[in-house]
């Protein structure tokens, strides 16, 4: 496959799309915050002629299932060279290794059947809509320092990858997503939109964000945000070893 194809697709049109859309996949922790941006945005492609629905789709339990397989991956991967690593590696990674040797054999199965039940609930969808929409995480940009926010609008996180639910319960399933950016939030911070196809659509789905792209950039408020290169240029550069340092320090 000649992978430059995908730079030439054309942008149908918004009006082509059945779209839906879910803010947070039958309850997964979304800020207030998140969900206002995305439905500001959903409202937007409405008044440009989008035909628009919400969808119910629960995919709360795919949370679960992204931790166990994960456990598992990583304890597939690191397992020759863990012991060789000192408190200067990924933290994550140790987290995720620990809740694999803590998991059994059943728990993964059971787990892996799971997926495959999700991956049909998500097929299904799309006998409806054409294309979904949903945010693409659950929280407004943090400070650097953190290693990923400790609650969602108050209520405590269980690990790191909470706050990434509405990527990782896709990443279970499997569908083709592709990510965003959809201008900035009242307070100048970056937002986002996945927009999720069915199985083997992928070129379609490009096609439709191609179509997305155009409509945000006709507004002010939702067209891609040029990143300022002189400012990045002028940061500090000991951002990533502090990040690391603060990272670590939040770990333990």
């Amino acid at each position: 496959m000649d992978a430059n194809q995908f730079l030439t697709i054309d942008a149908p049109a918004l009006e082509d799309f059945g779209i839906g859309f879910t803010q947070d996949f039958g309850g997964l922790p979304v800020s207030a915050h998140v969900r206002e941006s995305f439905a500001q945005r959903v409202e937007y492609l409405e008044q440009r002629g989008a035909t628009v629905r919400e969808v119910e789709l629960d995919l709360t339990d795919a949370i679960d299932v992204d931790w166990q397989l994960r456990a598992d991956i990583f304890a597939t991967q690191y397992h020759r060279e863990i012991e060789f690593f000192d408190d200067t590696f990924n933290p994550n990674v140790f987290r995720s290794y620990e809740t694999a040797l803590s998991t059994s054999v059943l728990a993964i199965a059971q787990a892996r059947r799971r997926q495959k039940e999700l991956f049909e609930t998500v097929d299904h969808v799309f006998d409806d809509v054409d294309v979904l929409l949903c945010p693409t995480v659950s929280v407004p940009p943090f400070p650097w320092t953190s290693l990923h926010p400790s609650a969602i609008d108050g209520c405590p996180v269980d690990n790191y990858m909470a706050w990434l639910g509405l990527t990782s319960c896709l990443t279970v399933v499997g569908h083709p997503v592709t990510a965003l950016p959809a201008g900035l939030d009242n307070g100048g911070l970056p937002v986002g939109l996945q927009c999720v196809g069915p199985m083997y659509h992928d070129w379609s789905l490009l096609g439709f964000a191609k179509c997305l792209e155009g409509h945000f950039a006709d507004s002010a408020m939702f067209a891609a945000a040029i990143p300022d290169r002189n400012e990045i240029l002028q940061s500090d550069a000991r951002c990533e070893a502090l990040g690391r340092k603060a990272a670590i320090a939040a770990a333990q």
